[in-house]
This record gives structure tokens, sequence and C-alpha cells, in this order.
């Protein structure tokens, strides 16, 4: 295992986190050979390998919802581009996974909620409707299914293009790693939006709410509270610049002197 993570780093330049992507597509097509009865060996063993980085920057890019407001409002010329800016909203509403939202189906719809089996996990999971994910279902009521697909890859490149259009600009900071090797780099915002991105924003912005940790983790499937303390770290330093706006000076009324008589 180590000399494929020396190729996959050295001679493919991947970085961590395609390395760990790659090694769980492995260990799942060995899992599949072991259950037909075409692979006999302990693979386990081999797997037990911790990359650095992998984790870093997961839940740090989301967008605040003054620039969620921004890219609803955004004039948009072509059809494509409002298509995507509506299939990032809605997840941005509902804190669904791309993959799911292209399962969904008119029966996974009710007045009140959404309910569908997570790709992932195989999870049931029910979603409550809020009147902006209403909205837009509302736009497109009548299609073959509640929202129109559009592939994965062509959603990411258009959403940057979107994001751009919207002003969505500020600066992100990532940091990465290549083997031992440290890569950091900053990027304007829009550059690094992907449709994951719509999912953060949810629980990002669900927690600043006050939703409670465990409702959310109905909402979006996530199993423990420990993938959820990422998000809480962001929205805990969100609620203490709000709280810092209660800092400003109050007016005071003018004294004015009456005379006695």
């Amino acid at each position: 295992m180590a000399g494929l993570i020396t190729y996959l780093t050295t001679k493919r330049g991947l970085l961590n986190t395609s390395i760990d992507k790659t090694l769980r597509i492995l260990k799942s097509l060995l899992y599949w050979a072991q259950g037909q009865g075409l692979y006999e060996k302990d693979y386990r063993r081999f797997f037990d390998v911790r990359l650095k980085g992998i984790d870093a920057n997961r839940a740090e890019v989301y967008l605040t919802w003054e620039e969620v407001s921004s890219l609803v409002s955004v004039d948009l010329r072509l059809h494509s581009e409002r298509v995507a800016r509506d299939l990032f909203c809605f997840l941005c509403f509902t804190g669904l996974r791309y993959s799911d939202l292209k399962k969904l189906t008119h029966d996974s719809i009710t007045p009140t909620s959404i309910r569908y089996y997570a790709q992932k996990t195989d999870q049931l999971i029910e979603v409550n409707l809020n009147d902006h994910a209403r909205a837009i279902l509302a736009k497109y009521e009548g299609g073959d299914t509640p929202l129109p697909p559009m592939a994965e890859q062509r959603l990411n490149r258009t959403l940057k293009s979107v994001c751009e259009q919207a002003g969505i600009n500020a600066p992100v900071t990532r940091l990465r790693y290549s083997g031992r090797h440290r890569i950091e780099e900053t990027l304007k915002k829009y550059e690094v939006i992907t449709s994951h991105v719509g999912r953060h924003t949810f629980v990002v912005q669900a927690l600043t709410l006050g939703i409670p940790s465990e409702v959310i983790r109905k909402y979006t499937g996530h199993k423990t509270e420990a993938t959820m303390r990422p998000y809480i770290a962001i929205a805990d330093t969100l609620k203490a610049q709000e709280m810092e706006k209660f800092n400003r000076p109050l007016f005071e009324k003018k004294r004015t002197n009456r005379r006695r008589f």
C-alpha cells in the first residue's frame, strides 16, 4: 500500500484527498469481490493508513446568507445558468447531497417535506420544506422530475460562472497536502464552489439560526456528532461576530436645561 501511495503522489501528482478517494474505491471493490467469492485474503489491514490533511477545509467553504441572497437575485442570461443556480440554492435550503437530489421523484415530494433514501448510506431521511425550497420546486412543476437534471461536472463548472456574476469573490485560503508536501493557496470563493458547498451552507446557516445539531443531523444524515464539529465551530464564530454588533454606541437623549421660576 505504501508503494501505491508513493506512486500516486510522486508519479501522478495526486493530492492526498484524491488518493484517499482512490483507496476508498479500491477497498469497496475488494469488499465486493470478497462477497462474490473472488478474493479470499484479508485486505483490511492494508488500508490502515492515515493521509495528512484529508479532513482539512472540508466545512470551511460555505456561503453567507448575504451571498445566498446575491445568488438568488442575480440576473442570469443563460437558461443553463438559471437552472444551475436553482439546483444549488435548493441544496442550500435543504441540505441534500446532489447525488440524492438527482434521484428525487415526484413521489419523494409531499406538501410539507422531502422523503428519500440517501444513496450514500441507504438511510431514510425526511427534510421539512421551507418557503425558499418550495418556491424553487414551483418553478419546475409539470416536469418529468421535480427539478431539471444536470450532470454534476457541468453543474460545478456552471456554478463558478454564476457565483462570479453574483459577486461571490471573498478570498478563501485552502491548505492541502500531496504526501507530506504542504500546499497553501488563496483563491476567490467562486473558484472553489461545487455542489457540495450547498450542503455546507445549509448546515452552517441552520446552526447559526439556532437549530439544534441533533435535528440538523436528521435532515442531513450525518451519523455522529463528531462530523458536525467543524460546522459548529464556524457557527460559533459567526454568532460571536454578530454579538459584536451590540457593542455599537447607544443614542443618548439630549438634555435641555429648563429655567426654574
